[in-house]
C-alpha cells in the first residue's frame, strides 16, 4: 500500500490481489470522495467499483450524489456484493474489510435465520434485483466465497437477471 495524490486529496492505494487487472483499491477520506472519483473520471476511468455494501438506503444516498455532481453522465458504477455464509462472517467482514457496509439489521436478519446460508444468499439477491433499475448503477460486482464461479452463475441464474 502507498499513499499518492489523488486530485486534491492523498487517498491509499493498494494492489491487494492481482489477477491481470490494471485497477488498485483506492481507500479515500469520505470528505474528498467527490473531487477523487472526479478526478479519476478525468483521467479516463470508465467506471467504479464498491466495496461490499448491503446498505441499499447508503448506496441510494451515494448514487444521488453522484448525480448531482454530474459524474453518472460520465461514468458507471458497479456494486459489490456478494452471498454472506453467516452472521458472524458479515461481523467480520464489516470489522475487516475497509469500506465494507453491513448494517445490524441485515446481520440480525442472517443470525436469525434456520439457515444462515441461505439467508445471506437471499439477501444478497434482493439487493440484486433492488439494484437492477436503480439510474446510475450498471451492475454488480458479484464476490462468492473462495471465488466459485459455478456459485455466482447459480445466483445469477436464480435471480432471474440478465
Amino acid at each position: 500500500m502507498k499513499e499518492i495524490e489523488v486530485g486534491y486529496a492523498m487517498v491509499r492505494a493498494a494492489r491487494i490481489t492481482y489477477v491481470g487487472e490494471l485497477g488498485w483499491e483506492l481507500y479515500i477520506p469520505s470528505e474528498f470522495a467527490l473531487g477523487v472519483y472526479d478526478a479519476i473520471v478525468d483521467a479516463g476511468a470508465e467506471f467504479v467499483q464498491t466495496q461490499f455494501c448491503f446498505d441499499l438506503d447508503l448506496i441510494r444516498a451515494y448514487v444521488d450524489g453522484l448525480d448531482r455532481y454530474g459524474l453518472l453522465e460520465r461514468t458507471r458504477i458497479l456494486i459489490g456484493l456478494g452471498p454472506i455464509s453467516s452472521a458472524r462472517s458479515a461481523r467480520w467482514m464489516r470489522e475487516n474489510l475497509w469500506g465494507t457496509a453491513i448494517p445490524d439489521a441485515v446481520i440480525q436478519r442472517i443470525a436469525d435465520a434456520p439457515d444462515e446460508t441461505d439467508a445471506g444468499r437471499a439477501v444478497c439477491m434482493e439487493l440484486m434485483q433492488a439494484l437492477h433499475d436503480l439510474p446510475g448503477v450498471a451492475g454488480v460486482h458479484l464476490m462468492a466465497p473462495r471465488d466459485d464461479a459455478a456459485y455466482v452463475a447459480a445466483m445469477i441464474a436464480d435471480s432471474g437477471l440478465q
